[in-house]
């Protein structure tokens, strides 16, 4: 049969059963919409949220902490009973085999308040302060100043802002009162005052036992374990001896101890742990989430492929009644000497128009509604960190994919039962 033959049997048939025809479409159109927008969240889970998981939480990276006691939902860390962390200790960890590098969190040891203006506001509040290493915060670095030491009176002090602390002023304040929300250029390059030796909660230090520092925030960190200020190690070794004088000890409050690969875990662990310390693992927090999050998008998948098998069901009992109605021409157009395969390829083509026509109207409104939506939520939703960049996937790819779907589909949800009609003897299709 010839093409332009084949073209006019499939015009005229579908145009015979139009109602039946724009309800087979309208079904396809809509499951494969609902699978478009499902697959849309769930790429965008695997990619974005999950690369942020991934990237706050290293499995590779171990925290390594002084054992606590445990008091209810209190925990204490006593000098007198648990071991230190020492710069001794660090160096010890640094040389066991697969370490690729062991960063200490020195702890501000004295109050310390932060006081400037934001969105017009001016405030004070105290302050968790650390130092680490430069190495340690290199990625989260983006001011012009960089995060390096300098004993010029006059240069600020470079500062890293948790990320959280935006959040909380954009979901918090901003929204309360109605006041523009904060993004990271709007944070990076500010500058505020810290003012060592006083707090809030105390009444006033004496002048000698209190240092006002010119601060300017060079970068912002998703990194949890440093909810508060970060500033170069340099910085607050300085201010600890000044405080408390040039004896004062050095412990941390911290090692953010990076290995190799992961063979090596339980090896340093176990070094870890036989030195008095713990290690908080960040590896069963990444496992958690990232299971969480893969078992979110198979569900979204999984939603969206039962709608695909609602529409095929749908599909299948059009053609079953097309089947019905056309026993007498499928007879007649084998007894005039149309080859199975030629007969079954004009029944099963219908079936691909149906699909790909609802596939490509489905999945062209959900591409539609997927850049409307996320243009819609980067406008209405406050910027926070842990939000991906976009909500659901807008690449073109998985428009085609959906219309591939949709044509495949139909045609291997018709086959079976066209092929059984083909297969029988013309004149007992004739007869019936």
């Amino acid at each position: 049969m010839k093409l332009g033959q084949v073209i006019f049997f499939l015009r005229r048939n579908l145009k015979r059963r139009r109602g039946r025809t724009l309800a087979a479409i309208g079904a396809v159109a809509v499951a494969i919409a609902v699978f478009h927008l499902a697959a849309a969240l769930a790429l965008v889970l695997r990619s974005d949220v999950l690369n942020k998981v991934e990237r706050i939480f290293p499995e590779r990276t171990m925290i390594v902490r002084a054992r606590a006691i445990e008091l209810g939902p209190l925990a204490f860390a006593p000098a007198l009973l648990t071991a230190r962390i020492t710069p001794e200790i660090a160096q010890r960890l640094a040389a066991l085999p697969g370490v690729e590098s062991v960063w200490p969190q020195l702890p501000l040891n004295m109050p310390a308040l932060a006081t400037g203006s934001l969105a017009g506001y001016e405030g004070s509040t105290d302050i968790v302060a650390y130092g680490v290493p430069r190495e340690m915060v290199a990625a989260d670095v983006i001011g012009k100043r960089g995060f390096t030491y300098s004993d010029s009176p006059t240069s600020p002090m470079p500062v890293i802002v948790s990320r959280f602390f935006v959040d909380m002023f954009n979901l918090g304040l901003a929204e309360g009162q109605g006041l523009p929300k904060l993004t990271d250029q709007a944070v990076i390059g500010r500058h505020f005052q810290m003012v060592l030796g006083a707090s809030l909660l105390t009444v006033e230090a004496p002048a000698d036992r209190v240092r006002k520092i010119e601060c300017e925030i060079v970068g912002l960190t998703d990194n949890p374990s440093l909810l508060g200020v970060t500033a170069p190690i340099e910085y607050v070794r300085e201010f600890n001896r000044w405080y408390q004088g040039e004896k004062a000890a050095e412990n941390y409050a911290q090692l953010h101890l990076t290995l190799r690969s992961m063979e090596h875990y339980d090896a340093a662990a176990k070094t870890v742990e036989s030195l008095g310390l713990q290690v908080v693992g960040q590896r069963e927090t990444a496992r958690r989430l990232r299971l969480a999050i893969n078992g979110a998008a198979l569900v979204l998948l999984a939603f969206g492929a039962a709608i695909l098998a609602l529409a095929a069901i749908n599909i299948i009992n059009t053609f079953a009644l097309i089947m019905l109605e056309r026993r007498g021409e499928i007879g007649l157009l084998r007894a005039v000497g149309a080859t199975r395969l030629g007969a079954m390829a004009l029944l099963v083509g219908e079936s691909v128009v149906l699909g790909l026509a609802g596939a490509t109207v489905g999945s062209g409104a959900a591409w539609g509604i997927a850049i409307a939506l996320n243009r819609a939520l980067a406008r209405w939703l406050p910027p926070f960190s842990l939000a991906p960049s976009r909500w659901l996937d807008e690449r073109a790819s998985l428009f085609l994919f959906c219309a591939a779907l949709g044509l495949i589909g139909s045609a291997l949800a018709t086959a079976p039962m066209v092929w059984k009609a083909v297969r029988r003897w013309p004149a007992d299709l004739l007869r019936e």
